[in-house]
Parts: C-alpha cells; structure tokens; sequence
C-alpha cells in the first residue's frame, strides 16, 4: 500500500499533480477555493429530473434544507426506555471491549413538526449509535446525556414477513427516507462543524450525505427532556443510492469502511497479516456483514446484497491499488473509479482538517460498485472536523498543519 509512505491514492494523485501542474505547486488548497469561489462543479444536485422527481421535493428538500430548525420529538414509554438502557448493559457486559454497541431497536413515536410535513408515526425503531465513542443516553444516577441516535421508519417488529403488514411496514417512509440519523455535535461548542462541513463537501461537488437541524426532544413516559440541537444526517442506503443514481443502479455492493475488528479500513493488501493484529479480531475476516449479535464488526462491511455475499469486487479494487503502478495504475483508476469526486473529497477534507477519515486513520467512508457506472467514494462522519487532529495516530496527527502528502493510517503501530 505505501510508496515513500504513501497510501497508493495519494502516490497516484501526486502524479496527477506533477503532471498537471509541475513540483511544488500545492493544488488541493487552490482547488478548495475555486469551489469556494463559486466554481461550477459536479455534485449532488446536478442529478437528472427524472431521478429527482421519484423523491418527495417538498418532503426530502425541506428536511435537508438549511436556515430551518426541525422539531424532532421521540415519545417513548418508561419500559422502552428502561429495556433500551438494558439492552446496551447487557451487551456491553459480553463485548470483548466492552463496548454497549447493541444493534437492537426499542418501539417508540416519532414526531415531526416542520417544513418537511408534520408526522406522527407510531413504532418506528429507535436506537443509540455509534462505534467506539457511543455513550449511555440515562447513567445509573437518572443523568441524561447526549449520544448519537438512529431511528428506523420502517422497522418491523411483530409483523410476519411475507405478510401484507409485514410489505406495508416495509414500504414506510418519511420524507422518502427509511432512516434517519440523528448527531449530537458532542465535541462541539458551535454544534455546526459537521453540518458545515458536510455541506462544503457537497457544493464542491462530493457525492455525500445531506444534512439539517433540529432540536431533538426524547419524552419518556410523562416527561420531556431537551437534548439539545441536534444535526440531521441523510443515511446511506438505498434511498440515498436510488436518489443519486436512479432505480437502474442502486443495486451494486456497498460497502461500510471503518476501524472494524480487525483494524483500518486503509485499502491494504488483504493478505497483509497485520490486518488480524486487532486486540479484539481473533481471526474474524476482515471483510463481511455485520453481525453485532456475535460482536462481529468487519472493517469492509457488505451493506447491500448480503444474502449471499461476493466481494470479488472490492478484492479485486484493492489488489490492483496494491500491485499496479505508474501508467497502468493511472489507466485502471481512470475507468473504475470516480477519480473527479475522490480529488474533490481529498481538497475539501484537507481543508476541514477532519482527522477520523480515511485520510488520518483508515476509517469513515463507504466504497459503492455501481452497477452502472464506476466505483464510487463516500466520506462519512464529519463531527470531529475543524478540530486540531486525532490523539491516537503515531505520531500525533495534527490536521491543523499537516502537509497534503502526509498521511495518518499509521495505525498498524498501535496494534
């Protein structure tokens, strides 16, 4: 994977650079404010309006608009509550790490108020997420705190698949979306860094998630407790595929890449035994689909098409980042990969100074196959952006003043 310590996308931009615009000149901050400055670029909302139109415009537009503070209220009753709490207890008392990172889902009400249609939808899913960092929402002492929360519109719990209800529940949405996520900016003071960020990336025309605002109230039982402004995340599944590409390829894999098991998701060679060297990996593959049940969390996780999975795809995507080089390395990125979109991520992200990527630490993006089109980057998970680097790289990392070729994903010292 390294070159001069190098991962190989960065070996292969530098070329792009040098050849482009000769040594020493420094593109990706001159590329950063171009978009800045108003540049035309391609991103998101350039999608045709026949993709557009099989999505709500007055629902999901409203939702992921911004100057709009949404009203979320999650109306849950004390034994949800309690079991959801129990639920993470109990998980984490079986984790190897510890860690209360349940995948179940408690009933609950869900209520919107705001320009998107205000809803009342009764037993959506709802959960607490996040991976290393997800706290308890209640502690012991009847403290309430902020966490990250997924709520699952169409969540089925005692209907029968195959079912009339079972379909029924499956097809539910809001503002055409099965899933919302729901950050708690637990880092930030401003609570916009995320949001900010998220939305530089996409008007520098970086295919990612949509974003908005609102403050969140979850009512257990008779009481309201405010947890605060909260930022609204567009989920990346298949609406978030459907929307982009249209209903003729949202059907590729697609692929979860984050610190997993068996450590970074850094795209090296697959059969480099230092990926096993997680403390908590055993030797759990380190590509596959998820199972929290058997606290199995791979670092290339299968999101689509799991029933019966084939990754020839994304092994054959890392072995040539990994073997080919020069021109044929160039020629193979050119015809299989959005290298337009990569560069653009590359020079906004240099720009927020986010060290939780895949850039400082192998870690927060999604890689989707598209069946009709070329393989696509998905950065993901901008709440530590606009910081001052990421403690735990070897050497400290330091967004703040790094330099475009240097790279974190040093984290094999760590293990």
């Amino acid at each position: 994977m390294r070159d001069g310590g190098l991962p190989v996308m960065a070996r292969w931009l530098r070329t792009v650079m040098l050849r482009v615009k000769g040594p020493g000149l420094v593109l990706l901050p001159s590329l950063a404010l171009l978009v800045l400055g108003g540049c035309a670029v391609i991103g998101a909302e350039s999608q045709s309006a026949e993709n557009t139109s099989k999505y709500s415009r007055l629902g999901y537009e409203a939702l992921y608009s911004h100057g709009t503070l949404h009203e979320i209220e999650i109306i849950i009753s004390p034994d949800e509550w309690e079991g959801l709490l129990w639920d993470m207890r109990v998980y984490a008392a079986t984790d190897p790490n510890g860690r209360p990172n349940t995948g179940n889902y408690r009933r609950a009400t869900f209520v919107y108020r705001g320009p998107a249609g205000d809803a009342i939808i009764d037993e959506v899913g709802f959960r607490v997420k996040g991976h290393y960092s997800r706290p308890y929402p209640e502690d012991a002492s009847g403290g309430f705190h902020r966490a990250h929360f997924k709520v699952k519109l169409n969540k089925a719990f005692d209907q029968v698949e195959g079912t009339a209800e079972y379909e029924e529940r499956n097809q539910r949405r809001f503002a055409k979306q099965r899933e919302l996520e729901l950050r708690a900016a637990r880092w930030d003071t401003t609570q916009i860094r995320e949001l900010y960020a998220y939305d530089l990336m996409r008007r520098a025309g970086v295919n990612t998630s949509r974003t908005g605002s609102t403050r969140l109230t979850i009512t257990v039982g008779d009481e309201k407790h405010d947890f605060g402004i909260y930022t609204l995340v567009e989920v990346i599944d298949k609406s978030f595929l459907t929307k982009r590409y249209g209903s003729g390829a949202n059907d590729g894999n697609l692929y979860k890449c984050l610190w997993g098991d068996s450590g970074p998701a850094n795209l090296g060679p697959i059969d480099d035994p230092n990926n096993f060297q997680h403390p908590f990996a055993g030797n759990k593959q380190i590509i596959g689909v998820k199972d929290w049940r058997a606290h199995y969390r791979p670092t290339y996780d299968l999101k689509r098409n799991t029933e019966v999975p084939d990754h020839g795809e994304l092994l054959d995507f890392i072995d040539n980042l990994n073997t080919l080089s020069g021109p044929p390395l160039k020629a193979y990125l050119e015809a299989n990969f959005e290298v337009d979109r990569f560069l653009r991520y590359l020079a906004m992200n240099f720009l927020v100074g986010n060290g939780d990527d895949y850039w400082a630490v192998g870690n927060n993006y999604y890689l989707y196959f598209n069946n009709d089109g070329k393989i696509e980057f998905f950065p993901v998970d901008y709440d530590m952006s606009f910081g001052d680097g990421w403690g735990m790289s070897v050497p400290y990392f330091d967004t703040a003043h790094v330099g475009i070729y240097d790279w974190g994903n040093r984290n094999r010292e760590l293990l």
